[in-house]
Parts: structure tokens; sequence; C-alpha cells
């Protein structure tokens, strides 16, 4: 039979800890400590990593505004093509209009006496005709001239058969993050 123990003694052993149930105890809380530390790094890195992300598609999407507007503006009513409104336009011109929302802003309504060298509307066939890259160099030009969307980066190409434009978006690591094919609405004027 075991002795007796006294209500001194098993109110000592039961109110409080000993040292290697401490130690556990501070062993956990390091594990626990170490662990959230850990998560809120990763945390952290996501962030950032989503916030770079955020920035480089924002500049992407603020560049692919500037480029739709070039393509819109895109014209050869003049005989030649550019990619800027034309300063010289109305009924006596080859150019009737600086409105890109007017069929007649796109393609020559005239041949102008005073240019007895150039033929504005043959001048636009001949540019227009099959993979003929005169034609969409203008527009590849004015978007190479845009600024860099940075943080990302823009690459162009001519499609010469579709007389289309691509653009290529890479991001601040060098990854290909979005294309975009441009066909200016002059394009629709070719035959």
């Amino acid at each position: 039979m075991t002795p007796p123990v006294s209500a001194s003694t098993l109110h000592a052993r039961e109110s409080g800890f000993t040292i290697v149930e401490s130690l556990i105890v501070v062993v956990i809380l390091g594990l626990a400590l170490a662990a959230s530390t850990s998560l809120f790094v990763v945390g952290l890195r996501g962030l950032r990593d989503t916030r770079t992300i955020n920035t480089e598609q924002a500049a992407i999407e603020a560049n692919k505004q500037q480029i739709d507007r070039l393509a819109r503006e895109f014209t050869c009513c003049s005989g030649s093509c550019v990619a800027t409104l034309p300063t010289s336009f109305g009924s006596a011109q080859p150019c009737f209009t600086n409105n890109p929302n007017d069929d007649r802003y796109y393609f020559p309504q005239l041949d102008l006496a005073s240019t007895p060298t150039v033929n504005e509307p043959v001048a636009v066939d001949t540019l227009c005709r099959g993979d003929n890259t005169t034609f969409m160099t203008p527009l590849k030009t004015a978007v190479d001239n845009l600024s860099q969307p940075t943080p990302a980066t823009r690459a162009t190409s001519v499609i010469r058969n579709y007389k289309m434009l691509q653009v290529d978006f890479s991001n601040s690591s060098g990854q290909l993050v979005r294309t975009l094919y441009v066909k200016p609405r002059m394009a629709n004027f070719c035959s």
C-alpha cells in the first residue's frame, strides 16, 4: 500500500509547471512564431508580386489605348499613309475630313490637279497591294515611337498579308504576358 500523501504535498505538485513543461511551451511557441513569420514573409512577397503584375498590366492597358488611337487615326487619304490626323482637309482636298468616324477620312476622295505626278487614289491602291510592308510601316513607326509601358516592354512586327501589327508585351522578367493584333480601320479600305 502507498503511504498517504498529505494535502500540502498534493497542492505543491499541482500548483506550478516543471522546467520541462516550461521548455516544451517555449519550443512550441517558438515553432508557432517561426511558422507565422514564414507565412507573413510569403504573404508580403505575394503582395509585392501582385502589385508588380497590376502595375505592369495597367501600363500595358494604357499603352494599348494609345495604340488603338493610332490605329484609328491611321489614314492614307493624302496618297501616303500616316498615323496622324490630316492638317489639310475639305471638299476640295483628297482628305475630306479629319474625323476618323467618317469613312471619307481614310481613302482619298479625289485626285488633286496640283500634284500631277501623284494620283492619290492610285497611290493608295499601290500601297494596299498584297504583302506591301510600306502600307503598315507608318503605323509601326508611330507605335514604336510611343514610350514603353514601364515596367513592361513592347515589341512590334508587321503581319504583311493581313495588314496588321502584332504587338507583344513582356513583363519585367522578359516573359510574354500579352499579344495584341492591331488592324487599322484604313486596312478595310484596301481592296
